[in-house]
């Protein structure tokens, strides 16, 4: 289970270097796969607060990724971790669509 958890903290960094690379953007970055990023009004404060999405989305991902390296597989345990990951997913989305109708121009 050791390297499951090293894979999904893998998948954590990706989204730790994404907010990275967000927050020193120049242009407006989009959030969702093939699509343009909008017209902002401030693009230094929604490519923060985009940032600030994937920031929390990477901790939130490591702590869920925990059950791998204290239960064994198949455990029922890890109905937390996919359920968490799903509600992670839609809270994300929702978060960015806070932050996409407060910055368009």
């Amino acid at each position: 289970m050791i390297i499951a958890f090293l894979i999904w903290t893998g998948c954590a960094l990706l989204f730790l270097g994404t907010g990275i690379w967000c927050r020193k953007a120049e242009k407006p970055v989009g959030f969702f796969a093939n699509s343009k990023p909008p017209e902002v009004t401030d693009i230094r404060a929604y490519n923060h607060a985009v940032s600030r999405i994937w920031f929390t989305a990477s901790i939130l991902l490591e702590i869920l990724g925990l059950p791998f390296l204290f239960f064994t597989q198949n455990s029922p345990a890890f109905i937390f971790t996919y359920l968490g990951t799903v509600f992670l997913c839609l809270g994300m989305i929702t978060c960015y669509t806070f932050i996409e109708s407060k910055y368009r121009a």
